[in-house]
């Protein structure tokens, strides 16, 4: 993604001082978040804005949540959402944002309603301040007046170089393995997330041909064919097969996160608490 975040912080960074709103879009698996996120931490990003926020709509969002969660990155303080009206975050979002050159990133935009429900809160001070939203409609975009990065699937050659990447640390193959990992690579059909997938369930098999060929066989028995293109497939599909590789005791870790709503930030203490008390793992002090 090394060109397509180039080109996204040239136009943050650049060009005219009216604001501009950019998008990525793609489906889902492409890596929108992560090209967002390396472009929102990414240094000159950082030094170039006033002040950067960031947050996730969803396809479920409470617009509240939202101008809240903005609100307390650009002001630096913590508000009781549920008790304050929201007409109140939105002009303060508003009068904190005037006057400066700000970044706003919004992660995960499924309609235009959306956007039209946030849009007026940024004002446009002609002072080069910038929004870029990721989004899996090509028509979100071109309705917002964006301007648009759409993602690309990966070659099978990329697909190879990721997995392993994932695997070995390095973009190289050990000899034994390198038929059957390109072999693997192509059923991803360029989806960078089923590479990632994939590669999870290789790491808990034993780095052999025959281990990683059943690992291949319980694809083809899931789906029933060898002409498998995840792009068009539930990611659930894989997300099956990886919590069918899981040991047991940590079935019920992962099961857990199912009482977070979508896209919650989750504190790894607090997660840590909330599996002892289930009884899921044992507390520290008893030595495990």
């Amino acid at each position: 993604m090394k060109d397509a975040t180039k080109m996204i912080i040239d136009q943050l960074t650049g060009g005219s001082k009216q604001l501009k709103i950019l998008s990525i879009v793609g489906m889902l698996g492409l890596g929108k978040t992560t090209l967002a996120d390396s472009v929102y931490k990414h240094p000159s990003v950082n030094i170039h804005f006033h002040v950067r926020a960031w947050c996730c709509v969803s396809q479920v969002y409470q617009k509240q949540t939202l101008l809240s969660e903005l609100l307390d990155q650009i002001v630096e303080k913590t508000y009781q959402g549920h008790q304050i009206e929201e007409e109140y975050f939105s002009q303060n979002l508003y009068q904190s944002l005037k006057g400066r050159k700000y970044l706003i990133v919004i992660d995960d935009i499924w309609d235009i309603e959306a956007w039209d429900a946030l849009k007026r809160i940024f004002p446009d001070d002609q002072s080069g301040s910038r929004i870029l939203f990721t989004t899996r409609h090509r028509d979100v975009a071109s309705e917002a007046n964006s301007i648009s990065y759409p993602l690309r699937l990966l070659s099978d050659e990329e697909c190879c170089k990721l997995l392993w990447l994932e695997l070995f640390d390095r973009e190289t193959c050990p000899p034994d393995l390198l038929i059957i990992s390109k072999h693997i690579a192509g059923y991803c059909k360029g989806l960078p997330l089923a590479v990632v997938l994939i590669a999870g369930i290789l790491k808990k098999t034993e780095k052999n041909r025959d281990s990683w060929e059943q690992v291949v066989r319980t694809l083809i028995r899931s789906h029933g064919t060898r002409n498998i293109h995840f792009a068009k497939l539930k990611i659930n599909k894989l997300l099956d097969l990886s919590y069918m590789h899981l040991p047991n005791f940590l079935k019920p870790c992962f099961l857990y996160f199912g009482t977070f709503s979508e896209d919650t930030t989750i504190s790894a203490s607090k997660l840590r608490e909330l599996w002892i008390c289930q009884g899921f793992v044992q507390p520290p002090d008893l030595g495990h």
